[in-house]
């Protein structure tokens, strides 16, 4: 019983941290998304405060914009995959922390078993004794 407690112990600290990986991940995926925003904004405020949507500039604008989109698009994506490995980490996790519960549960009923049964055996075998 003590090695499964022990056992279910490592996974469930190992559990925890793949989680806590996972969600690492998620914030800097969120930030990388940010950033992503705060490029395209820059363009497009570059577009609207001069007259380099036109001529040549243009297409290169286009460009970076279309280079922009690739990456948010890219970036959600990843997101998607990330927010969906969280779940299944936490949800792991938690399912790691229930069984420890339960498995110290029944080491504690365990023990606790046999500290009666001993109690038991040794008042039967006084009272034995005794007559």
């Amino acid at each position: 019983m003590k090695r499964r407690l022990d056992a279910l112990n490592r996974i469930g600290r190992m559990q925890a941290l793949m989680h806590d990986v996972g969600r690492s991940r998620l914030h800097s995926l969120d930030r990388q998304q940010e950033e992503v925003n705060e490029d395209l904004k820059a363009v497009f405020g570059a577009l609207e405060g001069e007259r380099i949507g036109y001529g040549a500039q243009a297409g290169l604008v286009a460009r970076r914009i279309r280079t922009l989109q690739v990456k948010l698009d890219l970036v959600a994506r990843e997101q998607d995959g990330a927010r969906r490995a969280v779940l299944t980490q936490g949800t792991r996790a938690k399912l790691a922390e229930f069984a420890i519960e339960s498995a110290t549960l029944d080491d504690r009923r365990s023990n606790e078993r046999k500290e009666l049964a001993e109690i038991i055996e040794r008042a039967l075998a006084r009272s034995a004794s005794s007559t």
